[in-house]
């Protein structure tokens, strides 16, 4: 069976959105068991904790799906930079 993919969010604010965006669009993510396709929703604290586990947390996703979610609430630049740095420090290419 493989491993459902992950996804990192910061904080209970961004999990309780992407949770109502999945149910908003007819996925219900609270029934049990979740199918292999859904992602386990995963809170790191903040932004500085998501950022600083990005590389281990693409080291460990051993293939599968992996996804991160940052608030827009500061310069949208600057936040791309800070992830995009990570991700390519982690190896991986980026547009």
């Amino acid at each position: 069976m493989a491993e459902r993919p992950r996804l990192w969010v910061e904080g209970d604010d961004d999990l309780h959105a992407i949770l109502h965006l999945l149910i908003r669009h007819g996925i219900g993510y609270d029934e049990r068991p979740l199918p292999n396709y859904l992602p386990c929703i995963t809170k790191s604290g903040d932004k500085d904790k998501l950022l600083r586990n990005v590389s281990l947390s693409v080291s460990a996703s051993t293939g599968r799906a992996i996804g991160f979610v940052l608030d827009a609430d500061s310069s949208l630049q600057n936040r791309w930079m800070a992830m995009s740095s990570r991700l390519r420090e982690a190896g991986v290419d980026l547009p």
